[in-house]
């Protein structure tokens, strides 16, 4: 509700919504798995492939949605070492 009230989220496309909320929804599954790191954040791995699939979109558009998240700080992407994937921390807006 809050990408609809808030005017900070009015330029945020419906793409980047729809998995912004699929990302959401998926910390469940990674908080069920145990995946905290050392401070006990809640972190998410989701491929440019599986966001290409769920999204049915291409890689350049799949980019630009990790893009635009990122930019309105519904994300932060920390990558690992090399051939280990970019951990993604969802961050929770609601009751902002």
């Amino acid at each position: 509700k809050i990408f609809y009230t808030d005017k900070k989220y009015k330029l945020l496309s419906s793409d980047a919504k729809i998995l912004y909320g699929i990302m959401f929804d998926r910390m469940s599954l990674s908080a069920k798995n145990g995946w905290r790191d050392a401070d006990g954040k809640i972190y998410i791995y989701m491929t440019l492939d599986s966001i290409e699939e769920i999204m049915g979109c291409a890689r350049q558009k799949a980019v630009a949605l990790l893009k635009e998240l990122n930019d309105f700080g519904l994300i932060e992407k920390k990558r690992q070492e090399r051939y280990k994937p970019t951990k993604i921390y969802v961050k929770n807006i609601v009751g902002q």
